[in-house]
């Protein structure tokens, strides 16, 4: 999704940038969407954005469940940086994956589950609930570096969470945790505080992740949509398809190839039935001129053969007998030949020899 300078999404591991589904502006500082969450499967929240010329750092605060999930902090400039899981020593941390929630029996309420899901996020002790579960937040704000604290293991707050059996229909998951693995050695971390303290933040992005499942049969995902895309290069209003991402040359991870689709070709038909027909009636019309021609040559030669037998023909009927076998000569070298090259009907309608 974006908003202003800074564009944010999730990355899932093995499916690249989830799709977002019915992105909406909820107020003049949050836009909202839908993803599909997988069970089991890890992911890293990314972020890009170029502030160059702005005055003060932005501070990019992410929360999981409405627990605080680490800050980064971000000098003015081109930016890209991502978060993929909670430090829990120096050079370790461990990667958030979406998770199944633990369900309570039938005979639990609503308010014993909602007591039990309420928690506190050491940061700003403000209280979290069961309305933040299935929600991944990003905000950013303006602030001031102050200086310097030692890294702080923050992986208790995350749990899996409980919720009440009844609830299972609406398609929830939780974040948990995945194990630890080597990260950038740091032993300090940086503190800062808000420019403006009535400003909490300037911008705040949510993403309600369901099971794919529930997302189709709510019509979140259209029917006639496959498959959630991978990686997918734009905030859209309404309920309408994933947004496709487009291609971002600061985007990490591997190039991903768009698949070739092979579309059948229609079956090739004439065009123009016309014009092959007027070639035809042109070769009609060039034959039955070369037949009438032959048939004069014909005629002359069997005049010339009755005056030859009409008694007291003249002494020149060597000379006619050598035109007429002339004559004959050329007939029969004419009838060879259209014996030889018979006329053939092209595939296209076309005469050809």
């Amino acid at each position: 999704m974006q908003k202003g300078k800074f564009r944010v999404y999730i990355k899932s591991a093995d499916r690249g940038r989830l799709p977002e589904y019915e992105v909406e502006t909820v107020d003049d500082k949050t836009v909202a969407c839908y993803i599909p969450s997988e069970i089991g499967k890890n992911f890293e929240i990314c972020w890009r954005a170029n502030t160059r010329g702005e005055r003060y750092q932005t501070s990019v605060i992410c929360y999981v469940d409405g627990i605080g999930a680490g800050a980064t902090r971000c000098m003015p400039g081109k930016v890209k940086s991502s978060r993929w899981g909670v430090r829990v020593s120096a050079d370790q941390r461990r990667p958030f994956k979406f998770a199944t929630l633990a369900m309570t029996g039938a005979n639990a309420t609503f308010s014993q589950v909602a007591e039990t899901l309420i928690r506190f996020a050491d940061d700003d002790n403000a209280p979290m609930g069961s309305d933040k579960l299935g929600t991944i937040e990003v905000t950013l704000s303006h602030e001031i570096e102050t200086g310097q604290e030692p890294v702080r293991n923050t992986s208790h707050k995350l749990v899996n969470q409980m919720v009440h059996e009844r609830s299972k229909k609406m398609g929830l998951h939780c974040v948990s945790l995945d194990e630890a693995r080597p990260c950038r050695l740091i032993s300090t971390q940086k503190c800062s505080k808000l420019v403006d303290k009535s400003v909490p933040f300037y911008a705040r992005f949510i993403f309600r992740y369901r099971s794919e499942d529930f997302l189709r049969a709510e019509g979140i995902i259209p029917e006639d949509e496959g498959a959630a895309a991978h990686a997918q290069p734009e905030a859209v209003a309404g309920r309408k398809r994933a947004s496709r991402p487009l291609p971002d040359d600061m985007e990490a991870g591997p190039s991903r190839k768009r698949a070739k689709i092979a579309v059948p070709r229609p079956p090739q038909t004439d065009v123009h039935p016309s014009m092959a027909q007027h070639g035809k009636d042109e070769d009609i019309a060039a034959l039955q001129r070369q037949l009438d021609s032959v048939k004069g040559q014909a005629q002359a030669i069997q005049k010339q053969l009755e005056a030859m037998k009409r008694p007291g023909s003249s002494p020149r009927v060597k000379t006619d007998r050598q035109t007429l076998d002339a004559g004959a000569r050329k007939l029969t070298h004419n009838a060879v030949k259209r014996e030889r090259l018979p006329m053939r009907l092209g595939a296209a309608g076309m005469l050809s020899t």
